[in-house]
């Protein structure tokens, strides 16, 4: 039912996602996330599509950009996404990670901010040569 609902929110979701418990979407530009298939966002992960950038010369403004999330991918509980970013297909995030930067396909990340942990294994080979273009 979650993912109906998000969809209906803006958010382009593939089929067969998993969306948890209290998972917040960005309200100001929902329509600028993407949600490849079969991918599981787990409870409390924040996806945000805008950012303040302070100017000490001029007023703060809102910049926005896109979140591309491929498919088969799984993001852990508390994380939050910050925008523009791209997590490639059969990616891992493990859970309470700040996601600052892209992320290739079949990778393997955590931290805060998150970084590179380790290639995922057991997935198909031709994921790790397309990460590599």
């Amino acid at each position: 039912m979650r993912p109906l609902l998000v969809k209906w929110g803006g958010v382009r979701i593939g089929v067969h996602d998993h969306v948890g418990e209290q998972v917040i979407f960005d309200t100001l530009h929902p329509d600028l996330i993407y949600i490849g298939d079969n991918s599981s966002i787990t409870m409390r992960t924040t996806i945000l599509t805008h950012y303040l950038k302070p100017n000490p010369r001029s007023c703060n403004h809102f910049v926005k950009g896109e979140v591309h999330i491929g498919s088969h991918v799984f993001i852990g509980a508390h994380t939050c996404i910050c925008a523009p970013v791209t997590i490639g297909d059969y990616a891992i995030v493990a859970a309470g990670s700040v996601v600052t930067k892209d992320i290739p396909a079949g990778e393997i990340w955590g931290g805060v901010p998150a970084k590179f942990i380790k290639v995922r294994v057991g997935i198909p080979a031709h994921i790790h040569q397309s990460s590599k273009k």
